[in-house]
């Protein structure tokens, strides 16, 4: 399942495997807004679920559509039509994150690289693969598009997607 997640127009959006699919209901009444029944399969995740993010398809535009990232990248209006899927890229899911341009990131198979998807389709605009021996985390993102995860297990790291290499890198270990 997808983590129910409150969005706009005063809507709780989420997602199943089964019918429902993925739906919307409405945040005070909890009345069935909508639902769309092709969803990816994300019950194998059981009670651990996956994010859901939020998107707009360039700098300035209004939120319009949201991001399921488990099986490959799945991209739904808020009205619940399904705008595109991305390949299986990855088997794990991930929340991904927006850049302010409607960039999407998410981790790379077996979360061992960065990949960035364009909004409007979900192609692959660029991967870097990553000097990380395990997983990398999910990926948090700030105002300045710098994106922020874990990899290795103990390495933070902040990477500028723009010019695709890392800001700084901190050992976890390390001790003040």
């Amino acid at each position: 399942q997808v983590s129910p997640t409150a969005g706009p127009e005063a809507r709780v959006y989420g997602a199943f495997d089964q019918p429902p699919g993925a739906y919307a209901l409405d945040a005070g009444t909890g009345s069935v807004a909508w639902t769309n029944p092709g969803t990816p399969g994300v019950s194998a995740w059981g009670m651990r679920g996956c994010g859901l993010s939020f998107g707009w398809p360039g700098a300035g535009e209004p939120i319009d559509r949201f991001y399921i990232y488990v099986d490959g990248l799945y991209a739904f209006s808020l009205d619940g039509d399904q705008l595109w899927v991305s390949g299986a890229v990855n088997t794990l899911p991930h929340e991904p994150a927006i850049g302010a341009d409607g960039v999407i990131y998410a981790p790379g198979y077996l979360d061992r690289y960065l990949v960035a998807y364009h909004p409007d389709d979900g192609r692959i605009l660029w991967q870097v693969n990553s000097p990380w021996r395990a997983h990398i985390s999910d990926i948090e993102i700030d105002s300045k598009d710098t994106l922020y995860f874990i990899g290795d297990g103990r390495w933070i790291e902040a990477y500028d997607p723009h010019r695709q290499q890392s800001f700084w890198r901190r050992n976890t270990e390390v001790q003040q």
